[in-house]
């Protein structure tokens, strides 16, 4: 067989192929769900992105109202851990001053044992 003997598609052969591939009823068909799948993943896209917008805005004033809180509790503690609201405090405890501290002397310098 020659080579000049086989069926050498033209140019208006190729596009009729073509035409013919492109308004067939199951390429419409497949072009359709692609469509579609690719709008519902948009859509899913989207809804994700709303959503965890929503919670950074949240998590975001939760933050504020943490570190307002925090300074609150940070002047609290500045103020109960004066020397002034110790004395005061101890001094409403009705504790007893000490007088004499006597002190344990070791005799040979060691204080515990195993």
């Amino acid at each position: 067989m020659s080579p000049y003997a086989r069926n050498i598609n033209t140019m208006r052969q190729k596009r009729l192929v073509l035409q013919k591939l492109f308004f067939s009823a199951s390429f419409r068909t497949c072009l359709v769900v692609v469509v579609l799948v690719f709008s519902m993943l948009y859509i899913y896209n989207i809804n994700n992105i709303s959503t965890k917008g929503y919670k950074i805005q949240k998590l975001s004033s939760d933050i504020v109202s943490l570190q307002q809180e925090n300074r609150q509790l940070n002047i609290e503690v500045a103020s109960r851990s004066s020397m002034q609201s110790i004395e005061n405090r101890l001094n409403s405890m009705n504790l007893v001053a000490v007088k004499h501290i006597d002190y344990l002397a070791s005799v040979d310098g060691v204080v515990a044992r195993r």
